[in-house]
């Protein structure tokens, strides 16, 4: 007898979500019209991974090579920004 309500309870739930109308949530995205060119971005270049340094004596223990990219701090250097 349990299945037989779980499943009518399980079947009115459906039907119930299907029968009422569902709000429906959107942003507004302004978007340039049909046929105007859209302007480029400016070039960023994102940290990227050079490489990376395994220690011998232990294993577990990486060193990274990055080249930071724009606007990462530069390690062992205060937090400076790059020029």
């Amino acid at each position: 007898m349990e299945k037989r309500e779980l499943s009518l309870g399980i079947l009115f739930i459906f039907l119930a979500g299907c029968l009422r109308p569902m709000p429906v949530y959107a942003q507004f995205v302004s978007l340039p019209a049909p046929g105007v060119r859209v302007a480029l971005s400016s070039v960023f270049r994102p940290p990227v991974l050079k490489g990376i340094k395994v220690h011998p004596d232990n294993p577990f223990r990486f060193d990274f090579i990055l080249d930071v990219g724009d606007g990462s701090p530069v390690p062992n250097q205060g937090g400076e920004t790059p020029p």
